[in-house]
């Protein structure tokens, strides 16, 4: 079994159930209650009861870093809601900071002595809290994933269309999907159609 797999299995649905879902929620006025509430009281991810993450949040904090955490996928979440910022957005910038250091772009120098590697949640985590507080690194990664390829050098690997970060839905499987995402005015928006 490959790391993908391994890291898919861990903060699954099923995972979410047997360790932190506590409840449902809804939107209001809808009947289905697809909205996840967690608990997480003790450790260094707690969070007390919380909306838990959802599909794009566990992707982006999840196999996009390779973190099998769901407690610390929890965390960032949480502090994205806190902040006010998208999870996608900020989980997909995170992730190319983590390609950039990975491919040796960034240094230790460059993220104020964080280790960006992969499988080690804590960095995104304290990059959350810096992009919110636009501080070191995060003042570049405030400005997204399109920005951040300029910078370095790296425009060509930066996901995002018309600069808005790719959510994790795989247009190749669904090909209006795809035209919807390169047409979309705002870039590759999963909103724009729900083809």
């Amino acid at each position: 079994m490959d790391e993908w797999q391994f890291c898919f299995r861990e903060i699954d649905g099923v995972a979410m159930k047997q360790t932190i879902l506590t409840g449902t929620s809804a939107c209001y006025g809808c009947p289905i209650r697809c909205g996840r509430v967690i608990t997480i009281n003790d450790g260094k991810y707690a969070v007390g009861k919380t909306e838990g993450p959802e599909y794009e949040t566990l992707c982006g904090f999840g196999p996009n870093l390779l973190c099998t955490s769901m407690e610390g996928i929890s965390l960032a979440n949480e502090l994205c809601n806190m902040y006010g910022m998208d999870t996608v957005s900020c989980s997909v910038t995170i992730g190319f900071a983590y390609h950039l250091y990975e491919k040796g772009v960034l240094s230790k120098k460059d993220t104020g002595g964080l280790a960006l590697e992969l499988g080690n949640i804590d960095p995104a985590i304290e990059l959350v809290r810096m992009i919110a507080e636009r501080r070191g690194l995060g003042a570049i990664l405030a400005e997204r994933t399109r920005e951040v390829g300029k910078k370095y050098g790296a425009e060509d690997e930066a996901m995002n269309v018309k600069g808005l970060e790719m959510p994790f839905h795989d247009p190749r499987a669904i090909s209006a999907l795809a035209v919807s995402y390169a047409i979309s005015p705002g870039g590759a928006c999963h909103n724009f159609s729900m083809a």
